[in-house]
């Protein structure tokens, strides 16, 4: 039995085919990796199996249950950075993590907020966001959707903004989350690092799936781009 499968998802929107019929699975204590050219419909499938969007047909399952945007038990066991960054504002970091960890519904968020921050982040946690830099400001998003550990972790374009030390950073981190009990979908441009940290690598073009290869295979991703 697979931990999550996605069950010929199909999206339209506008009279627009984002996703037509994609069907796939992951393996619990994986990273699954999603690559292809803008407008392939990545950040689309992403938010769908985050509960940020629904599907147009088709169903998404976590555990063999369906994951729904209005299952609240379902939706605290998965954790999301998609789509933007965290907003210029007042907030300190760690104030930012608070608000996130509170809206997916976290228990225990003091016990969450005595872990240290990776990334070299644990100096700057009580800092202003509006201080932040870019990349500063990636690592945040990245922190408040990993630090409460829950099960199916979700990041688009965890690399953008990365300098190399926090780019070797992130794979390292990424481990230690698929120790701690964790399953990872990620996307990346970026084709060193999908190639290094992801077990399977899906390869999506204009909504359709072109191809899935395993870890043995990953040298042959080249041709299906």
């Amino acid at each position: 039995m697979m931990y999550l499968s996605i069950n010929k998802v199909s999206k339209i929107i506008k009279k627009n085919q984002i996703l037509n019929q994609v069907d796939f699975s992951v393996k619990k204590n994986s990273i699954f990796g999603i690559i292809g050219n803008n407008g392939a419909g990545k950040s689309t499938l992403l938010k769908i199996i985050a509960t940020v969007t629904p599907t147009t047909q088709g169903t998404v399952t976590l555990d063999e249950k369906k994951v729904l945007q209005e299952d609240k038990s379902v939706q605290r066991r998965i954790s999301y950075f998609i789509d933007h960054l965290p907003p210029e504002n007042d907030l300190t970091g760690e104030e930012y993590v608070v608000i996130y960890l509170t809206y997916k519904g976290i228990n225990d968020i003091k016990s969450i907020l005595k872990r240290e921050w990776p990334f070299s982040m644990e100096a700057h946690r009580h800092k202003k966001i509006k201080t932040y830099s870019q990349g500063m400001k990636q690592k945040l998003g990245i922190i408040a959707a990993t630090i409460g550990q829950q099960e199916l972790i979700i990041l688009d374009e965890p690399h953008n903004s990365l300098d190399p030390r926090s780019t070797i950073q992130l794979r390292e981190y990424l481990k230690q989350l698929i120790s701690g009990g964790s399953t990872i979908i990620l996307t990346s441009h970026t084709l060193t690092e999908i190639t290094t940290v992801c077990d399977n690598v899906l390869v999506l073009e204009k909504g359709n799936i072109k191809g899935i290869l395993q870890n043995n295979e990953l040298e042959n991703l080249e041709q299906l781009l």
